[in-house]
């Protein structure tokens, strides 16, 4: 942004690359006349059982990998689905996808929203080809069914 440096004030800018609180970035979204909604999101796994899939997925990622996952999953809970930007697809039936690309891998989570701002990752997958399988679909899908079967919750779509 020509003549402003939200980052040379921001405490947060620490490190190779400079990170912005989120009180920078409503001040840039301000100055450019963007109009944000910051709702902040509880974050969940799917668990079943003992098992947490999601988990052992992002064990499974190299470091870098993990980190931008992180970041993107770090966005999507400062913003919720309202994050904007290309990383975030809806899939059907109130799934969703967060989209991650590091050196060229494309790694998907799989996620849906409940009533009450809070975000299920149901599954994880490095994608192989353009179109998102459908067995990580119907195996999302699955885990969705069962979860709210046993929570209870009301969800968006």
């Amino acid at each position: 942004m020509p003549g402003i440096s939200f980052g040379s004030i921001c405490k947060q800018g620490a490190g190779e690359e400079p990170a912005l609180c989120v009180f920078c970035l409503l001040a840039i979204a301000i100055y450019q006349k963007r109009y944000i909604i910051i709702m902040k999101m509880e974050i969940e796994f799917f668990k079943s059982g003992n098992a947490n899939p999601v988990g052992e997925f992002l064990d499974s990622l190299q470091e870098k990998e993990r980190a931008k996952v992180m970041r993107n999953i770090g966005l999507l809970k400062q913003y919720g689905l309202n994050a904007g930007g290309n990383f975030i697809e809806p899939i059907g039936e109130g799934i969703f996808s967060l989209r991650t690309v590091f050196s060229g891998v494309n790694i998907r989570l799989l996620f849906f929203a409940v009533i009450g701002n809070q975000v299920v990752i149901l599954s994880g997958f490095k994608k192989k080809t353009n179109k998102i399988p459908r067995r990580e679909i119907d195996i999302a899908r699955e885990k969705k069914k069962e979860y709210l079967k046993i929570q209870g919750g009301k969800h968006y779509g």
